[in-house]
Order: C-alpha cells, then structure tokens, then sequence
C-alpha cells in the first residue's frame, strides 16, 4: 500500500499546475480574441452592405426633392407669366 502512495506523490509533484493553467488561458484567449475579430469583419461588411443602398436612395431621394422643387419654381414663374401677361 505503501507504494501505491509513493508512486501517487512523484506524479502530483512532477505535474505543473501553474503552467497549465496558462496554457488553458493563453489559448483561450487567442480564441476569444480570433472569434471576437472574426465577428467585428463579419459586421463591418454587413453594415458597409447596408449603407451602399441606403446611400443611393438618399441620393434618388435629394435629387427627386431638387426636380420637384425646380418644377415647382418653373411652374410658379409661369403663373406670374401667364398672369401679368
């Protein structure tokens, strides 16, 4: 029985518990840390890809507004045209 325990000590003893506790936390950070850069890309691209329309329908929006004021304008001067005349 004596040996059974002897040979349990020199094998708890020869175990290094504080390296492996910083080998379990270094590769577990190196892993948060890729999946967390890996999720900022993913969203980065998403929201480039939802500007881009948002961006040309702004546009369409402010050019549609400018025809429609010009037109106003146009139509405007003609009614005091048309009305002095």
């Amino acid at each position: 029985m004596n040996s059974n325990s002897t040979a349990n000590d020199t094998t708890t003893s020869n175990y290094d518990d504080t390296g492996a506790m910083v080998y379990i936390i270094i590769v577990l950070l190196w892993y948060s840390i890729g999946i967390i850069f890996m999720l900022a890309m993913q969203m980065r691209a998403r929201s480039e890809a939802i500007e881009e329309p948002a961006r040309r329908r702004t546009k369409l929006l402010i050019r549609n507004l400018r025809d429609h004021t010009n037109t106003k304008e146009i139509l405007g001067k003609l009614i005091r045209l048309i009305e002095y005349s």
